[in-house]
């Protein structure tokens, strides 16, 4: 056990030692809690350079908690705290080479601390409302903030069910208004947050309100009364009748076929299209055609039934088009049943460059793809949210930009 406190006393003089700190004595935790990096130092220059066990352990655990529990440590104390504890790990794993069971028990009792230190020390958010205090009506905002939002499985982890009962409504709403589609229904919101995989959704929803949510264009009821249930909007919507199929002018697929003409346009004059390679332009234009199709017929088929779903197939004449879209059809299926936190739009994309040969060959590709990756699933949800909010809208008998269906009360 020598090489962690010869590393110590190298360059320093060894001071004379306490007489509580004797050959054979014991140092408690009690001792040495909240003592900083630089005062614990002081206290193991003043050891004898092969201490007993009984004076380490206390020592390792002092190490651990400044390195990975304790606020308001410099960031040079804390890396040197996690280095000394790492060294002096294996000598204290080394001392005990003729006792198995005690090795096992260091090394569960130092992955424990690790595993505890993810949930609650340096970088969770229990770690983070103690190095930054704020008022109570900051911290949820604060905890909801979409660069927190995979930090949130964990912290949840430290609350009792009851506690997150009280306070999940108020988590759910900054879901929903921290988020930044143009759209101001509550309900699509929420559709977009959970397509994407949101990890603090995937904790805060059971599976029954998560399946609700991700089947918002087949159900919208379903979805809007998971915010129903949570006190976020009311019993009853306000919001204007959908028109009868008599007063679209044509038919659901003349107005459908403009809406995805207009929309089509318009994502071939985007910008962000003009550094990407001709096949990952396709591949995006096309899953963005794909996934527009496929919310329109799924939204259609609920809110005027399954027999207008032949309006939607008739945009398409070409046979080979239609078959691509029926199997990411399929897909859309499957992903609805995949586990709370699935990337959906991630794997439709994947889906259709797959189908056309354009996807990652290997991981180097596949590195060299997450700019792309990135931009491009963005997009896909935010059109997702965008597209419904418009397509509900056109189907309305008032759709005026000022008429904001489910949107959140003030």
């Amino acid at each position: 056990m020598t090489g962690f406190f010869k590393s110590l006393f190298r360059g320093s003089a060894q001071k004379p030692l306490p007489a509580s700190k004797r050959q054979g004595e014991t140092i408690s935790d009690e001792q040495l809690s909240g003592l900083s990096f630089p005062d614990l130092v002081k206290i193991i220059q003043s050891l004898p350079k092969t201490p007993n066990f009984g004076t380490t352990a206390p020592i390792l655990r002092r190490l651990y908690r400044i390195a990975l529990f304790d606020n308001h440590v410099p960031d040079e104390h804390r890396k040197m705290s996690l280095e000394c504890a790492e060294a002096l790990a294996v000598d204290l794993q080394a001392s005990l080479a003729d006792n198995p069971e005690g090795i096992i028990a260091l090394r569960h009792a130092i992955t424990q601390t690790k595993e505890l230190a993810r949930v609650g020390g340096y970088g969770s958010l229990v770690w983070r409302l103690n190095e930054y205090p704020m008022s109570a009506a900051q911290t949820v905002p604060y905890i909801m903030k979409p660069e927190h939002r995979d930090l949130v499985p964990d912290y949840l982890k430290t609350l009792t069910s009851e506690s997150i009962t009280r306070v999940k409504p108020a988590l759910v709403r900054q879901l929903i208004v921290q988020e930044s589609y143009n759209s101001h229904n509550a309900v699509l919101i929420l559709h977009g947050v959970v397509t994407k995989g949101d990890k603090a959704a995937a904790a805060l929803f059971t599976s029954d309100e998560y399946s609700a949510l991700l089947s918002v264009p087949d159900d919208y009821a379903g979805g809007r009364s998971v915010l129903v249930r949570l006190g976020i909007l009311p019993a009853v919507s306000e919001a204007k009748p959908f028109k009868r199929l008599s007063e679209l002018k044509g038919g659901i697929s003349l107005a459908l076929k403009e809406m995805l003409k207009e929309r089509l346009d318009k994502a071939e004059g985007d910008s962000r299209l003009g550094n990407l390679s001709h096949d990952r332009k396709i591949g995006l234009l096309l899953t963005l055609i794909f996934l527009r199709t496929e919310l329109a017929r799924a939204m259609i088929c609920q809110i005027y039934g399954e027999q207008s779903a032949y309006d939607v197939v008739t945009l398409y004449s070409d046979h080979s088009v239609i078959e691509q879209w029926g199997r990411f059809s399929e897909v859309a299926k499957v992903l609805k049943g995949m586990a709370p936190g699935t990337p959906v739009d991630f794997m439709l994309l994947d889906a259709v460059m797959t189908g056309g040969g354009i996807e990652a060959k290997s991981e180097d590709e596949y590195n060299e793809s997450r700019e792309f990756l990135a931009l491009a699933v963005h997009w896909l949800n935010a059109e997702r949210v965008e597209f419904l909010d418009a397509l509900r809208g056109m189907l309305r008998s008032n759709s005026d930009a000022g008429d904001h269906e489910d949107a959140l009360p003030e």
